[in-house]
């Protein structure tokens, strides 16, 4: 029986895991082992509590062919109820044979948290499909993680810390150090990188001192931990209300190579949810302030804040379906670029000696070479630190990373705009960007001086 017949198997401490090979786009096989269990079921007693890390498989050979559930949650797309709670599994994908592991080269490993808000969303492939990175001869794990109340209820005076999502993360990460190495991969090489809520995760991981000493490259994706949406208001108060409902009563800075990017419209996926809520808006604008530009602001100011915004979005004119252009720049900027500008200025002005800080701003295409060059950049950061390393003869374009950027000089955001070509650029959506810039500085004295 040839290889590519056979059920590859990999022994780990909690016992063996049987995966499948099957064929990359190029022709090559890799090795893929889907839904391994890296903490135990956060079910009955264990529901909302802090993740324990499964020491024991449920059977000593475990078959890993096939998708098991993900976090329970409703379906973005059907709105139907999917998933159990039983959900704390990852997949690992690697162009590394067993038999070859202990012979080979050790490959960086990737890492990826998948967004949704975290409310939604999985890991799984109906999402995800990481063969054009293994491709590039690096190993890739996928994660699913708890959502929703389940993952981030917080509730103190009950027992329940919060942020149970995020600890599933990390303690996968602590899966990744231990294990990853059977499978190929590096141990001292693992870059991680999330889309939307997961890159606001990565942001979250780098600020840690529990998680940085797991992963060494961060990527966020269309999400940074500066995002509006990531801090949940009121969670105590959300809790006991959500327990009424049911019927019941009563860091030190180490630095980080990392590459920041967003989306070009951005505010499309946003926008869908509230299409039908232009009417909201058109009453009250000011209800898209950032909390990081004024906390709590009177009733005057908010108007006065408003008015500006209407002004520069909308040219003063009410808001209807004649400007859906001009709303999805407004719920991107809201929602993405304002905190992507804002982490990548304040990582480099805090953190003046790295070197490989990027933002790309990648516009909308399904071009396959377009993924292949994209694939082929993410997994030389992964590599090498750096998306264009001297070496790689394939690109034809070298992209620089930020220039450091002392107290007092005017900051400049070199940044990667992906299209049909590619082309570096300076200060992505300048004149947008630069009307918040302006804001921040009337309001809080400097753009780098968020109210969070």
């Amino acid at each position: 029986m040839t290889l590519s017949q056979r059920s590859p198997q990999v022994v780990l401490t909690e016992g063996t895991v049987i995966g499948s090979v099957e064929k990359l786009p190029n022709g090559s096989f890799y090795y893929v082992y889907r839904d391994i269990p890296f903490a135990e079921p956060p079910v009955g007693k264990l529901r909302f509590e802090d993740p324990i890390p499964l020491t024991k498989f449920p059977e000593n050979i475990l078959d890993c062919k096939k998708e098991r559930d993900v976090s329970i949650h409703k379906d973005f797309i059907t709105s139907n109820l999917i998933g159990s709670e039983d959900c704390l599994h990852l997949n690992v994908y690697s162009p590394v044979s067993p038999d070859d592991v202990a012979n080979a080269d050790k490959l960086a490993v990737l890492v990826f948290i998948h967004g949704g808000a975290f409310a939604f969303g999985s890991s799984n492939s109906e999402y995800y499909s990481p063969e054009y990175l293994v491709q590039e001869n690096v190993v890739v794990v996928t994660l699913n993680y708890r959502l929703r109340v389940l993952g981030f209820l917080c509730l103190p005076e009950a027992g329940i810390s919060g942020n149970a999502g995020l600890k599933d993360q990390l303690v996968a990460l602590k899966w990744v150090h231990k294990s990853i190495s059977n499978f190929g991969g590096d141990v001292n090489n693992v870059t991680l990188f999330g889309g939307s809520s997961g890159g606001a995760a990565v942001g979250l991981h780098m600020l840690s001192e529990k998680s940085r000493k797991y992963f060494h490259k961060a990527i966020c994706q269309g999400g940074t931990s500066l995002d509006e949406w990531l801090i949940q208001p009121d969670p105590i108060g959300k809790s006991k209300k959500l327990a009424e409902l049911l019927g019941f009563k009563g860091g030190s800075q180490v630095e980080t190579l990392v590459m920041i990017g967003y989306n070009s419209a951005e505010g499309i996926g946003v926008l869908s949810s509230k299409y039908e809520s232009l009417h909201v808006y058109e009453r009250d604008l000011s209800r898209i302030i950032p909390r990081s530009l004024s906390e709590s602001p009177t009733e005057w100011e908010s108007q006065k804040l408003a008015a500006e915004i209407r002004k520069f979005y909308f040219d003063g004119q009410p808001i209807t379906e004649k400007l859906l252009n001009e709303m999805v720049k407004l719920q991107g900027d809201y929602h993405f670029a304002i905190s992507s500008n804002l982490f990548a200025e304040i990582h480099f002005r805090k953190q003046p000696n790295s070197k490989h800080v990027k933002a790309d701003r990648s516009e909308m295409s399904t071009s396959t070479r377009v993924a292949k060059k994209m694939c082929r950049m993410w997994t030389n950061f992964a590599k090498y630190g750096s998306p264009t390393p001297a070496n790689d003869k394939s690109l034809s374009i070298k992209w620089d990373p930020v220039k450091p950027t002392k107290d007092g000089e005017k900051f400049i955001l070199e940044y990667l705009e992906i299209d049909d070509e590619f082309w570096m650029r300076t200060d992505p959506d300048k004149d947008r960007i630069e009307f918040w810039r302006k804001l921040y500085q009337k309001w809080n004295g400097s753009f780098i001086r968020p109210k969070l």
